[in-house]
């Protein structure tokens, strides 16, 4: 049985001062070659009004906490074009945004994301877009986001275009 964290194997190929030095390269890598910046909104649970029923809140009852600046990769999916309602009305929206942060990122500032916080990004020079959180990547040890397995990188945050009521509450 393990009475300890003895799990060390890494040290033999690979020390933590390289794996620090690589994730400092990353991160200058994102912020100053790429400068790939998201601002963060996080829903403020506390003075948000939701419904006795049911916990929801509807867009005009949200409050946010003040937005975070972060860096991250972005990869915005390609949309879809799909029938709305089966009467022809036809409509083509970007896809889903998946964004890869540090774990180093969030620590930093101390920042917990979580499902249902949305983001705001720059699609191109000119045009400004909202995103649902819908999947925070809690669970964040997988082998492909972890160093050898034993440490946690990583995030691969995955959000939806917000719908036009949370957009016209930003715009406020």
């Amino acid at each position: 049985m393990f009475e300890e964290n003895d799990n060390n194997r890494l040290n033999f190929f690979y020390s933590k001062e390289s794996f620090n030095l690589d994730i400092e390269y990353l991160n200058h890598y994102i912020k100053d070659d790429l400068n790939m910046k998201f601002l963060l909104h996080r829903v403020n649970h506390i003075k948000s009004k939701s419904n006795n029923i049911y916990g929801e809140t509807k867009a005009k009852d949200k409050r946010f906490l003040d937005a975070v600046v972060l860096y991250g990769l972005i990869s915005i999916k390609q949309g879809e074009n799909k029938n709305l309602n089966g009467n022809g009305i036809r409509r083509e929206d970007v896809g889903e945004i998946i964004i890869t942060i540090l774990k180093k990122e969030l620590n930093k500032t101390d920042i917990i994301i979580s499902a249902g916080d949305y983001i705001s990004y720059y699609v191109d020079s000119n045009k400004l877009r909202y995103f649902e959180i819908t999947n925070p990547n809690y669970v964040d040890y997988s082998t492909t986001q972890s160093r050898g397995a034993i440490e946690s990188v990583y995030k691969k945050i995955t959000a939806i275009p917000a719908r036009e009521d949370v957009v016209m509450k930003f715009n406020e």
